[in-house]
């Protein structure tokens, strides 16, 4: 579940499937109301987070602030940076990234490659960078939410179950 609009609705899915819940904290109400904190969403992300059963956090001190603020055990709790997406380095398509006319093979190979680099992106602590301007050498440091939930679920699914080639299937409409 992404953040404490969607908290109630992972811990139902929890309770009628049985499977894990792992939630994602982008921002806490601590964070958003500067420490006006309001009791129903405190409330809802609580309770998210004590039905949890592991905790991703887009930084360390949101992870501390779940720790401390929401009395969350550390163990379960995660720091998980953005992630990386590697660009064109040189010439005028620096810094984008190009995609070529997408087939099955090739959906396969993009899926095989994307979860292999992102596996080796995670440093041991878990933290991983979202993405990279080549030009400055910088960390890209906007947000865009399909892309970092894209790149959490890649993430879990390959932990969860290791991807071979041969066994990627591509569901044509």
């Amino acid at each position: 579940a992404h953040d404490w609009l969607t908290f109630p609705a992972g811990i139902h899915a929890k309770q009628v499937s049985g499977r894990p819940l792992c939630i994602h904290v982008h921002a806490t109400d601590f964070d958003r109301s500067r420490g006006k904190v309001n009791p129903t969403v405190y409330s809802i992300e609580k309770n998210g987070m004590d039905w949890a059963d592991c905790i991703m956090c887009v930084s360390e001190l949101t992870r501390q602030t779940v720790i401390n603020q929401y009395h969350q055990d550390p163990r379960k709790c995660f720091t998980v940076h953005n992630a990386v997406y590697p660009l064109c380095r040189e010439g005028a398509d620096r810094g984008r990234r190009q995609v070529p006319a997408l087939d099955a093979d090739y959906a396969k190979e993009i899926i095989y490659n994307a979860s292999s680099y992102l596996m080796t992106q995670v440093q041991e602590d878990g933290r991983f960078i979202y993405g990279l301007r080549p030009q400055f050498d910088k960390e890209i440091d906007s947000y865009n939410i399909l892309r970092h939930t894209g790149t959490i679920w890649s993430l879990i699914c390959r932990y969860i179950q290791p991807i071979h080639r041969d066994n990627i299937r591509i569901n044509r409409p």
